[in-house]
């Protein structure tokens, strides 16, 4: 599982989000990985992983706890998490 985190608050003029965390799971299971430091934060799928017209319909699986701070990756997927501005 890949994992990063970008903070969009810093006077990025066209970052369209506060925040996103990316992740990437290259194996056959799904996997859940806990953040506290993320916690409480209002993560989103990103729209275009929500769309129905999504390429990837296991990204729409992916989910997000606020109160953990866990997100939830289907196997074989790379999703986004965003905070809307």
């Amino acid at each position: 599982m890949i994992v990063g985190d970008i903070d969009g608050s810093g006077g990025y003029a066209d970052a369209n989000f506060q925040e996103l965390a990316y992740f990437i799971n290259v194996d056959k299971t799904a996997h859940q990985i806990v953040i506290p430091q993320l916690a409480a934060k209002a993560f989103a799928l990103h729209p275009v992983h929500a769309a129905a017209s999504a390429a990837d319909t296991r990204a729409a699986q992916a989910t997000y706890d606020a109160a953990t701070g866990t997100f939830s990756v289907p196997a074989r997927t790379a999703v986004v998490f965003v905070v809307p501005q």
